[in-house]
């Protein structure tokens, strides 16, 4: 069983390092009393490494100001998905980057092998949930990662 809430906390300390490297800010947005979640919290873990480190990379050429990201973690009205957000205040993508964000090998960044966002969506399905992108109306994108509290069963794969 995993503390969804505990894992975002535990990641986003885990990057302060690189965070404040780029003199950004990360702020989280923690709903109290959320459901838990049956996984492996390594490779959930790791989903959201990459999606903030992602984020951060995004905030990379931004004005000082807009350096910054907010992790928001909620639950549905019936309580059965923890949902995750994750939003940066970069510079975006246009819509020719954004219809191929998750394919494998397809990267904007120099020297990235263009997996993390394909290997993330393949986690986070394993774990019976979604994980999508929206282009913010301001600027920036939205990464969004449901997930099934306290699932019964999960892909053997995992």
């Amino acid at each position: 069983m995993i503390d969804v809430g505990s894992l975002v906390r535990e990641v986003t300390r885990l990057l302060r390092r690189e965070t404040q490297a780029l003199d950004a800010a990360m702020a989280t947005r923690i709903e109290a009393a959320l459901p838990r979640l049956r996984g492996d919290a390594l490779q959930l873990q790791q989903v959201l490494v990459n999606l903030l480190l992602n984020a951060l990379d995004a905030v990379h050429d931004s004005a000082c100001e807009d350096r910054r990201i907010c992790v928001c973690v909620t639950t549905t009205a019936n309580r059965d998905k923890v949902c995750i957000a994750i939003r940066d205040h970069g510079c975006g993508v246009d819509v020719s980057q954004f219809a191929t964000l998750f394919k494998p090998f397809v990267t904007s960044k120099p020297g990235g092998l263009g997996l993390g966002l394909s290997i993330s969506r393949t986690i986070v399905v394993a774990h019976g949930g979604q994980l999508w992108a929206e282009r913010n109306p301001d600027r920036g994108m939205t990464f969004h990662v449901d997930l099934p509290a306290q699932a019964e069963s999960m892909n053997a794969q995992i």
